[in-house]
């Protein structure tokens, strides 16, 4: 599948937007979620899709056994054109 189109699934521009937008180093899938407003099925899908394009990773947290995820260097690049394209708009 072109990967262009894989960008297209429901909410994964929001997902790459969102994280880049508020910076932290992770964030629990339950906050993304509540913030792009996805269903259970559309957030899981598109998050485990970015994690194989390498676009989002999993961040362990030696302070907390709840899982969060972040950019990666590939996706911290994607989400400045995100950002430039959605000024333009």
């Amino acid at each position: 599948m072109d990967k262009l189109k894989q960008l297209e699934q429901t909410g994964m521009l929001r997902i790459i937007y969102y994280l880049k937008k508020i910076e932290k180093n992770g964030v629990r899938p339950s906050e993304i979620q509540r913030n792009v407003k996805l269903s259970n099925d559309s957030y899981y899908t598109s998050r485990n899709k970015l994690i194989d394009m390498q676009i989002t990773q999993k961040i362990d947290d030696k302070y907390s056994s709840m899982s969060k995820y972040g950019l990666t260097k590939k996706g911290k690049k994607i989400a400045e054109y995100i950002e430039k394209i959605r000024d333009l708009l």
